[in-house]
């Protein structure tokens, strides 16, 4: 497992804020970034693992954007605390035992 205070990341995570960079020289500062983070890797496994996990969390009513259960996926691998502004992950966290650091009241971001 990873260490305590390390910040790490997934292909996704920085998909969604790389994509979203307005001009050439933040994409390129951000993803200098990102780059040096460690990264969970999305193996067949963890595939395999975000697909039961959003039917578990369908059959209990529970729908979520794909991406954000990908992420969830890979927090649970590593036991990882996911620190976000995005309420999905509270409304997830009260079903599938996800360790969060919650902002949305924070930023006022709440889906």
């Amino acid at each position: 497992m990873l260490k305590e205070n390390v910040i790490i990341t997934t292909g996704i995570v920085k998909l969604e804020i790389l994509g979203g960079t307005k001009t050439q020289n933040e994409f390129e500062r951000l993803k200098t970034r990102l780059d040096s983070l460690d990264m969970v890797e999305t193996d067949t496994v963890l595939w395999e693992e975000a697909y039961r996990l959003s039917f578990e969390l369908r059959r209990k009513g529970i729908t979520v954007p794909y991406t954000d259960i990908l992420i969830a996926a890979c927090a649970l691998r590593t036991e990882s605390t996911v620190v976000h502004a995005d309420a999905h992950f509270d409304l997830m966290a009260k079903h599938i035992g996800l360790n969060v650091e919650s902002f949305v009241q924070i930023v006022g971001l709440a889906n």
